[in-house]
């Protein structure tokens, strides 16, 4: 009977360490369910009320040991780094950082303790290994339909460029992190598992962690997953004295096996993928990261010693790039370059006492724990390499992953008794600072409530609500640029919707978000529009100014530009605007706009010369020449053989053509690589045409509907195809898919297309 109690209580570890990385993992930690209202507030009430049973478990059962001394030293080397970055940089941005370090900072701090009083390390182990099955499994099935539809292909040859599948984590970096760091952890258990049932499930585990890592396609987790289990082998080596108590002085052989074909599925399924067609398109090239390195480094060079702010590099990239079309990011891709950059020399002095302090208490494992902590150890330079290319420790599921694996492996305990005046003072600063996190928390997520109500009732064109919900949250956080932002693209919405008495709080509430923050060419745009259409033609000028300034590689800054210009008779700026919009990109000529004035089509005769492939593919069609047609635009796919729009082209080239098996056959290839909205418009626009062609009316009329949906899926305005949300990977918020008001003239996101559906029958 005495064994019972034990019994329950490892069972009930187990099962408690298991639901809540589970729930970290698939609900809660990614960043659809940080941006989730309603996950978010679950998520809240449930640290909420652990936070509250563990204080009450503290407060009645106090611990007469302390944290070790390197604990402490860490929380405080990153408290200083925070402060000092906050308090020179003080904006929502830095702020929303600073309360997720400090939650990540509690969080680490409550799992020590518990550990202190006795939770098992392994109970976190086994529960992360089991919890990231589902997502693993997930990611297969997210790969296998877009296996079939392509082993299916027999008349038209396509790439081999398979979907990255993000799991449940909703990125294929962030999963392959996740994977990375837990490799080592499986690896050991094939060797340290009591049962050998457990062992060949570890076994099948680390199979399966390895071919969905391949899958991701994630360049970086591969190498930092090969480092980790490199790293691994070598403190398994090194500890051998440890490991002989375990298994006789040797490794044992089926670990050698499974450790050998993991690093050759990883080294040569690597190498074999990155020569593969996935990686030949321009999308999967260095130079993009090689800039934001720069971004990054200048900004570390320009604030040595405070750095601009935490969560703050996604402004200085819109800062330096032209955002849009250029798809923004959150971070530098460079876990160093982005600590230095946001919180200067203190940061990076706390990112290098962190990771030798853990690796310092590492050596210090008692017994068969050096075995685990070889594996920390490793999961520490699997985190530590792919830092050097990727930084999705962004998302808080992997952050948060990461720091309980740490705290399951890493001693960090004192043997010093602690008086109860130092108990009471250590119990009444970790109430205070989680009263200060939770208090904060629940404040920011009413405020955020009420914003997404404004944003869904903004959906529905319930116009007067949604500005009323909108206007309710810019007062409660008068600091948050976004809610300014969105409060006015409402007022502006309501204004093309003949509400022009919210003209006015549009104007004002656009200026006050870009009073905050400057760099948001789309912002700067939809201000224009509701000046000019409030009569102030000169601000538009100038909004329209800047908008260009922030933006000037995206043609319709530059369209919008010239048509305010022309019309205010300023035909030599409007010139000079047009023939940007037209340098930038060509393809932008095919739009209707450029035939409604004499200027235009100056303009356009002037840049004639430069045909897009379609346009020229169609010339030859005219001429009777088909497969010079084709040939060229299998001309682009030679290019980029990732991309979709080339097939639907080939496709619709056909079906004039009066070839409908064959534009069939072009179609069944688009679908394989079509990912976006976008994408999948140009089919649904092409299926349209060649049901038209058979005399289906009917299925013209649904297919042409269902095409023109993806382009404007409802009635806020004219959504931005050029990549990530700026909104909800930049504030971690909900936003409605519209970006640019309807004042504002728009010819994309592909002329093209957007001419085919907007003809008329």
């Amino acid at each position: 009977m005495s064994s019972q109690p034990g019994t329950f209580r490892e069972f009930a570890g187990r099962a408690v360490a298991l639901l809540i990385v589970t729930y970290v993992l698939t609900i809660g930690g990614p960043l659809n369910g940080i941006v989730t209202p309603d996950i978010r507030r679950f998520s809240l009430a449930l640290v909420t009320a652990a936070v509250a049973g563990w204080l009450i478990a503290v407060w009645r059962r106090p611990r007469d040991r302390a944290l070790h001394p390197a604990a402490w030293f860490i929380v405080a080397l990153w408290a200083a780094a925070y402060a000092n970055s906050v308090l020179h940089n003080d904006s929502t941005r830095t702020w929303t950082g600073a309360w997720f370090g400090a939650l990540y900072a509690g969080v680490w701090l409550v799992l020590l303790d518990l550990r202190g009083r006795g939770m098992a390390g392994r109970w976190i182990i086994n529960g992360a290994l089991v919890a990231v099955a589902p997502a693993m499994l997930l990611a297969i099935i997210q790969v296998v339909p877009w296996l079939v539809a392509w082993t299916a292909l027999d008349a038209v040859e396509v790439a081999f460029v398979p979907p990255r599948p993000p799991g449940t984590l909703g990125n294929p970096n962030a999963l392959g992190s996740v994977l990375a760091g837990l490799l080592p952890f499986g690896l050991i258990r094939v060797h340290w598992a009591p049962r050998r049932v457990d062992r060949i499930f570890a076994a099948l585990w680390c199979a399966l962690a390895a071919g969905v890592l391949l899958l991701t396609y994630s360049r970086g987790a591969w190498l930092a997953a090969g480092a980790g289990v490199g790293a691994l082998g070598l403190g398994l080596a090194w500890r051998g004295d440890a490991l002989a108590r375990l298994r006789d002085g040797r490794l044992a052989p089926h670990m050698r096996v499974v450790a050998g074909l993991v690093m050759v599925a990883l080294v040569g399924g690597g190498v074999l993928l990155w020569t593969s067609d996935a990686f030949d398109t321009p999308r999967r090239e260095t130079g993009a990261r090689l800039e934001y390195y720069r971004i990054a480094w200048r900004a570390f060079r320009e604030h040595p010693w405070t750095g601009t702010g935490p969560f703050t590099f996604g402004l200085a990239q819109a800062e330096e790039r032209s955002i849009p079309p250029e798809q923004p990011h959150a971070h530098a891709h460079d876990l160093y370059l982005n600590v230095a950059a946001e919180f200067g020399l203190p940061g990076l002095g706390a990112l290098a006492a962190t990771a030798g302090l853990l690796a310092w208490r590492a050596r210090r494992a008692p017994g068969e724990k050096r075995a685990r902590a070889a594996a920390g150890i490793a999961s520490l330079v699997a985190f530590g390499v792919h830092g050097l290319f990727d930084m999705p420790m962004i998302v808080p599921a992997v952050m948060l992953l990461y720091l309980a694996l740490w705290t399951s492996v890493f001693e960090l305990h004192d043997t010093r008794p602690v008086s109860r005046r130092q108990r009471a003072g250590a119990f009444l600063g970790l109430a205070g600072a989680w009263g200060i996190i939770l208090g904060a928390g629940w404040w920011t997520q009413s405020t955020y409530e009420t914003y997404v109500a404004g944003e869904r009732l903004l959906v529905l064109g319930h116009y007067d609500e949604a500005i009323q919900r909108l206007e309710r949250a810019t007062d409660r956080e008068p600091g948050n640029p976004l809610y300014w932002a969105e409060y006015g693209y409402a007022c502006g919405l309501a204004a093309a919707n003949g509400e022009e008495a919210f003209l006015q709080p549009g104007i004002r509430a656009y200026q006050r978000a870009l009073a905050l923050e400057r760099p948001h060419a789309v912002w700067w745009a939809n201000l224009a529009a509701l000046q000019w259409q409030g009569g102030d033609r000169d601000a538009a000028v100038e909004a329209m100014r800047a908008a260009v300034t922030y933006a000037p590689e995206m043609p319709e800054m530059w369209v919008n530009l010239g048509r305010y210009t022309e019309l205010l008779g300023r035909h030599d700026e409007a010139e000079l605007a047009f023939e940007r919009a037209l340098a930038v990109n060509p393809a932008w000529g095919e739009a209707s706009f450029w035939e409604e004035t004499a200027l235009r089509r100056r303009v356009r005769s002037r840049h004639g010369a430069a045909l897009s492939p379609y346009a020229e593919a169609e010339r030859h069609l005219q001429a009777g020449d088909l497969h010079a047609g084709v040939r060229t635009l299998e001309g682009m796919i030679e290019r980029d053989p990732s991309q979709p729009g080339p097939y639907s082209l080939i496709a619709w080239l056909y079906v004039q053509a009066g070839e409908v098996d064959t534009a069939r056959d072009y179609l069944a290839a688009a679908r394989v690589l079509a990912h976006a909205d976008l994408d999948w418009a140009w089919i649904d626009a092409v299926e349209a045409e060649l049901a038209r062609a058979e005399g289906d009316e009917t299925a013209w009329a649904e297919k042409r509907s269902e095409a023109r949906a993806r382009l404007w899926p409802d009635d806020t305005g004219h959504p931005l195809y050029y990549g990530q949300d700026v909104a909800n990977l930049q504030f971690l918020s909900l936003k409605v898919k519209g970006a640019l008001l309807p004042q504002v003239v728009v010819l994309g996101p592909d002329p093209l297309l957007v001419g085919l559906l907007r003809a008329e029958p």
